[in-house]
């Protein structure tokens, strides 16, 4: 009888603790990011500090810029022209919408100071994947004009002026530069393929839980979206930041229906490395991988 008794409360102790071990990993998760978020509140201050400064030389410069303008234009008016209504039209343009200016009506309306942070390690490589990045940070200083967009990157053989002036000539996309920062990751090698022969995928997802750990160390933003795809990126800040807003923009998916599909193609062309190989049981271990 006492055997049975101790056999109960070992069983039932064995389920209480596996039914907290979610609860503790929760719970380390939410002190371990307390804990980043207290190291990088240092950096965010500084950043912003040095954003503020730069962007009131930004608007010192351009009222000069404009002061001289006026003038050369006022020298201008003197002299008469039949052509005076139509170059007025042409000045009342404004700024084209390639630019950064103004931005559109709603950039006044919201007065969001935060840190969006963009993570897109390659971020410099010119790409349709980076189009889409510095397009989705010109999007947000137009509609947020006082937030703060952070891209974690990889490129550190590229300087914040070279990587807005390749945005600048490749894209015609033209960021303020104020609001515009760039953090250098040190571990961008653990997401490359050749650094994992076997396991690739497996190695990769590792990789970026690697990559996203060195991220949000150099600094915790208020937004973080994904503009590479990589997903665990986002399970890693679910965890250390629960209340942390994330989005992503996800263009090649780690694993896609076609990819699982092909494993039963019969025909290898065209399909990848491993189509066809969806037989037997290594091609069941395949799938389940």
């Amino acid at each position: 009888m006492v055997a049975l008794y101790n056999t109960l409360a070992i069983l039932l102790g064995t389920a209480a603790i596996f039914s907290l071990l979610p609860y503790a990993f929760m719970l380390v998760g939410r002190v371990l990011g307390s804990n980043i978020r207290s190291r990088t509140g240092q950096r965010r201050e500084l950043l912003q500090s040095r954003a503020k400064t730069e962007e009131a030389d930004q608007k010192k410069t351009l009222s000069e810029s404009e002061g001289a303008s006026e003038r050369e234009n006022a020298k201008a008016a003197s002299i008469p022209s039949s052509s005076d209504d139509e170059w007025e039209k042409v000045n009342e343009g404004g700024k084209t919408a390639g630019g950064f200016g103004t931005g559109s009506t709603l950039a006044g309306e919201s007065g969001f100071e935060g840190v969006v942070g963009f993570f897109h390690p390659f971020c410099n490589a010119g790409g349709g994947g980076e189009r889409l990045l510095f397009a989705a940070i010109l999007a947000t200083q137009r509609r947020y004009p006082n937030a703060l967009c952070v891209v974690y990157t990889g490129d550190h053989d590229a300087s914040k002026d070279q990587i807005l002036n390749n945005v600048r000539n490749r894209f015609n996309i033209e960021l303020n530069a104020a609001r515009t920062c760039f953090l250098y990751l040190s571990t961008r090698e653990y997401v490359l393929a050749s650094k994992w022969p076997h396991f690739t995928l497996l190695g990769q997802s590792i990789g970026s839980l690697i990559l996203g750990w060195d991220a949000v160390n150099l600094l915790v933003p208020d937004i973080l979206i994904d503009t590479m795809g990589y997903a665990f990126v986002l399970a890693l800040s679910k965890w250390l930041f629960p209340n942390l807003p994330t989005g992503a923009y996800v263009h090649y998916p780690t694993i896609s229906t076609d990819m699982l599909s092909s494993l039963h193609t019969e025909v290898s062309s065209g399909q990848g490395l491993n189509a066809g190989l969806g037989k037997g049981t290594k091609g069941r271990a395949k799938q389940v991988y």
